[in-house]
């Protein structure tokens, strides 16, 4: 099973962390062990998912997040009998926002305040402060609109300073917050991974992160430099240190990831339904050639590290990329005559030919870049470029290697173009509507699509017949729907396929879906000795 969302007592007396078996796909509950007893109970009931928890300074109480099954958010404290070694009570503090993903929850040092993340109005996380003993929450931190929000706040040991982690599109942000003066501070992009929670030293002098996969650093806040202090087997996520140099982090995976092959049940009658490109490690996006008999692109870890992959009809592979250390690859598009390959690395965007060739487009610092796409003609490429919290959609000319000059559209979250010519795409930032434009007729027109506000990560395949894409559902799934651009009309393309990431991809001919198969990982919790 799932063991994660751990907290440990300074004396390393108790630990609580939330538990997820391998018979349940969506509930997680709290369990709470001695570790010197070798004790352990169940605090909460399965009716409900229990995240987050985390001890008050002297280990009697509890705090943690409590999430029902119909999105309602509860952040509550339950007091802890150690010499019963049970919970006596249990109290809701407060609500949090509905539909609040789960939250990490953080005591102050002297267990007056509790940090919890919640979703706004806005739909984004933000950061609140609330007194335990009464009183209104504060809200100490404002995202911007390109992110997605504040997720999880550590106080340091001294209870002056808290860092905390800002979703930045699909990479992440460590920033620092002074509480006596309230100044911000970013110290650190964090690109290869999307770290859970963080960590102290004792001194208070560093901040202790997941700079990668298998990576721990710790960024002097004072200058903002990062260090390597330790290299691990396996993934780490969530961190939390003890005074005594002692680290603990959850290890392993949520899931493994695999690429199904699938029948489109608009197109075809055949019951294709079967794992393709599998390895004993991950294979996470796959990238059909717009071409019938090209080469399909997938993104595979089968080597160690993350690299493209092409596979032909015949049985052939050949490996396009040799990355020397891991990459977190966002995207990746063929262009219309299925020969070269639109490449997003953390915030970068490249171009990578059939020879392995690879050519950067030169962005602007301080950006954060999105949803990349080539023309119809395979002459240019556009993608989504944030600037002050604005989005714009900024194109590259492939021959002259030129940024063209003003933006090409301003207030657009992303931009397509039909590889026929046909038509373009896209959607408005502000609005969040989406509009096609006939290029024949110069006619505009808003589509009846219309996305969950909590639905994070997009994606859209536009084809001559219409708008393939992924929507949120049930908060945990996705599913494949399509506009026909003829009937107007939207359909459900499987019926009996949910979707456990919006990646999908379609077939030149639209007969195959390529999507990702979830299948129930392993996470045990960890423990390291700082150096």
């Amino acid at each position: 099973g799932l063991e994660f969302y751990h907290n440990v007592t300074e004396d390393e007396r108790y630990i609580v962390y939330s538990y997820a078996s391998p018979l349940s796909e969506s509930i997680a509950v709290l369990m709470l062990e001695d570790l010197v007893e070798h004790k352990r109970i169940q605090l909460t009931e399965d009716t409900y998912s229990s995240l987050g928890a985390a001890f008050s300074s002297d280990f009697k109480q509890i705090a943690y997040h409590r999430y029902y099954v119909n999105g309602r958010c509860s952040i509550r404290i339950a007091d802890f009998n150690q010499k019963e070694f049970k919970v006596s009570s249990d109290r809701e503090l407060t609500a949090c926002g509905e539909g609040s993903p789960s939250s990490r929850v953080a005591w102050s040092p002297d267990s007056t305040y509790l940090i919890y993340p919640t979703m706004n109005a806005g739909r984004q996380m933000v950061l609140m402060m609330k007194p335990v003993n009464g009183g209104a929450a504060e809200q100490l931190t404002t995202p911007p609109p390109s992110s997605f929000g504040d997720y999880a706040a550590r106080f340091s040991f001294d209870g002056r300073k808290l860092a905390f982690v800002r979703g930045a599109g699909s990479s992440a942000q460590l920033w620092l917050l002074d509480l006596t003066s309230r100044e911000l501070k970013m110290l650190v992009n964090v690109t290869g991974t999307l770290p859970g929670n963080v960590g102290w030293s004792a001194d208070d002098r560093f901040v202790i992160y997941s700079s990668a996969p298998t990576i721990i650093s710790k960024v002097d806040i004072a200058t903002g430099t990062s260090t390597v202090i330790a290299y691990t087997d396996h993934g780490t996520q969530e961190i939390q240190t003890l005074r005594n140099g002692q680290l603990y982090a959850s290890v392993g995976n949520f899931a493994h990831v695999n690429i199904k092959e699938v029948s489109n049940q608009m197109r075809a009658v055949e019951g294709l339904n079967k794992v393709v490109f599998s390895s004993n490690r991950n294979e996470n996006i796959v990238e059909s050639n717009p071409i019938v008999g090209g080469p399909t692109a997938v993104v595979s870890r089968r080597s160690g590290l993350p690299q493209v992959w092409l596979f032909y009809p015949n049985g052939n592979q050949k490996q396009l990329t040799f990355f020397e250390k891991n990459v977190r690859i966002r995207s990746l598009v063929f262009g219309p005559t299925g020969e070269d390959l639109i490449v997003q690395l953390h915030n970068e965007i490249w171009l990578l030919s059939r020879a392995g060739d690879l050519v950067k487009i030169p962005t602007s610092d301080n950006t954060i870049i999105s949803s990349p796409a080539w023309g119809s003609k395979g002459d240019s490429v556009y993608f989504s470029e944030s600037k002050n919290g604005r989005w714009q959609i900024t194109r590259y000319n492939v021959k002259t290697k030129v940024i063209d000059t003003p933006p090409y559209a301003l207030d657009r979250e992303f931009y397509l173009e039909s590889y026929d010519g046909k038509y373009t795409f896209w959607r408005d930032a502000i609005s969040k509507r989406f509009y096609i434009n006939w290029l024949a007729t110069g006619e505009v027109e808003e589509l009846p699509i219309f996305l969950p506000e909590n639905q994070l990560w997009n994606q859209f395949k536009s084809m001559s017949s219409g708008i393939y894409y992924a929507e949120l559902f049930d908060d945990t799934y996705y599913k494949l729907k399509f506009y026909d651009v003829k009937t107007k009309k939207i359909v459900e393309v499987l019926e009996d396929e949910l979707l456990y990431q919006s990646h999908f991809s379609v077939s030149a001919d639209e007969k195959r879906v390529f999507i990702l198969q979830s299948v129930r990982g392993d996470i045990d919790i960890a423990k390291l000795a700082l150096p």
